[in-house]
């Protein structure tokens, strides 16, 4: 069993430390990093050896997810504790009386969970600056960390604690005073024994738990008389593919307009969600109204139940400023945090939903939702590394993407371009008639949500 350890140089010595401390140096190997972008190229460097992986920090972790949505290894990384921040900053300013905490800089107050905390150990007006710290990428950090040194210069910060190594550096480069709030030895060795404890527990499972929940009732008001046909209806096709298919351990229930199924099936580890979804496909066949899907998978029923609701609600959330025929369905799948969908169509993409909580900051600022800020990144960044010259980004097809109209599509790319996020690619397409040529996009640098 082997297990990759991704850690910048300041945590290279710990990491080692603490591996011989727990005699695991045949479990373990580090892998060290400068930027973002060589985890990429250091993973499919050991891609295959590896059994587990562990990150140092959430920011390389999410960073990881966004470039590999799909991965089935054990993941974890360690989290900075806030109550630990938040004493480190009591303690300075106790030794340090003359400068104000309204004058110290921290990048660990990242939620309001978080705000909490903080303002319960040190009251509201006692609050450190921090700026939003939510978007990962080198790019965005070299501008954060621009913005940070522009406030030290300017006298509205006297100091700064980092939980981000590369902001620690980039400040601590420029010689002003900052700390580093480093991983304790002994969250380190917690950290490698929750991995390795991850890692041992997994097991491909030749079958694993799959629900799915059809939402027939539409997304207006249905009367009562219209949805008993519909329930009807469905029901039918669904006992007569269950009956033609000999699926007798598949349960078939019906609440409040949805019907939920249940089954035990071998599952190909790429695309679990198949048994479910030829049974949608079957049904589809016959059934003439549009339906809202949600799979999910895991390994209790109670597991695959609560992420098939959660795929459901991403389902609804997809189709609901879409202006396109009402009889269309749509279908999303749900398993171990990767949000896959929608399935019926050839715009399918995965990602995971750390990044949809993640970028719930940068959207709002962009004024689109989380969904339709990380489709339009993901679709742009799969294009770009496939090469694929034949499918340039233009409004019209992230309008597909993102299952809106081409006149939001525009409105979304704008908003991108603003923001530097993306620029207007040096090719262009002739127009299909009059009229100037259509215009393609790239992203500006590599994005992280």
């Amino acid at each position: 069993m082997k297990i990759a350890v991704f850690t910048p140089k300041i945590y290279l010595q710990p990491f080692e430390a603490a591996i011989r401390s727990l005699n695991g140096q045949d479990c373990f190997f580090c892998l060290e990093y400068s930027d973002f972008h060589e985890i990429c190229t250091l993973y499919e460097r050991i891609q295959g050896e590896a059994d587990g992986l562990l990150f140092s920090g959430s920011a390389p972790e999410n960073y990881f997810h966004s470039r590999f949505p799909s991965i089935r290894l054990p993941v974890c990384s360690m989290r900075h504790s806030p109550l630990l921040t938040a004493l480190a900053l009591l303690r300075f300013s106790h030794e340090n009386p003359q400068i104000p905490l309204t004058k110290v800089f921290c990048d660990g107050i990242a939620n309001v969970t978080d705000r909490k905390l903080y303002e319960s150990c040190l009251g509201p007006k006692l609050m450190p600056r921090s700026l939003t710290t939510w978007h990962y990428t080198d790019h965005l950090l070299e501008e954060l960390a621009e913005e940070i040194i522009r406030l030290y210069r300017a006298g509205e910060i006297c100091h700064g604690f980092f939980t981000i190594s590369s902001l620690y550096e980039r400040v601590a480069a420029e010689g002003l005073p900052c700390t580093h709030l480093a991983l304790p030895p002994e969250n380190i060795t917690e950290g490698l024994r929750r991995i390795l404890a991850l890692t041992e527990g997994h097991r491909e499972k030749e079958n694993q738990q799959l629900s799915m929940i059809l939402h027939y009732a539409g997304q207006g008001e249905t009367d009562y008389n219209e949805r008993e046909y519909r329930e009807a209806t469905l029901k039918k096709l669904l006992v007569d593919y269950k009956r033609e298919n000999g699926l007798s351990e598949l349960s078939i229930d019906a609440f409040n307009g949805r019907l939920e199924l249940s089954l035990s099936a071998s599952c190909d580890p790429q695309r679990p969600w198949l048994p479910m979804l030829q049974c949608l496909q079957a049904i589809r066949e016959s059934y003439p109204d549009g339906l809202l899907a949600g799979i999910g998978v895991g390994e209790q029923p109670r597991q695959a139940h609560s992420s098939a609701l959660s795929a459901l609600s991403w389902a609804k959330d997809f189709t609901k400023d879409s202006s396109k025929d009402c009889s269309a369905s749509c279908c999303f799948c749900l398993q171990e945090g990767t949000l896959t969908g929608p399935l019926l169509s050839d715009c399918c993409l995965a990602i995971h939903t750390n990044l949809l909580s993640l970028s719930a900051n940068i959207a709002s600022e962009l004024s689109v939702t989380p969904m339709n800020y990380v489709r339009a990144i993901t679709v742009m960044e799969q294009l770009q590394e496939s090469g694929n010259a034949s499918a340039p980004v233009t409004s019209e097809l992230l309008a597909r993407y993102l299952n809106v109209t081409v006149r939001s599509a525009n409105r979304i790319l704008s908003a991108l371009e603003k923001r530097k996020i993306i620029r207007e690619a040096a090719v262009s397409l002739p127009a299909s008639g009059k009229g100037r040529p259509v215009r393609c996009y790239e992203l500006a640098a590599p994005v992280v949500i």
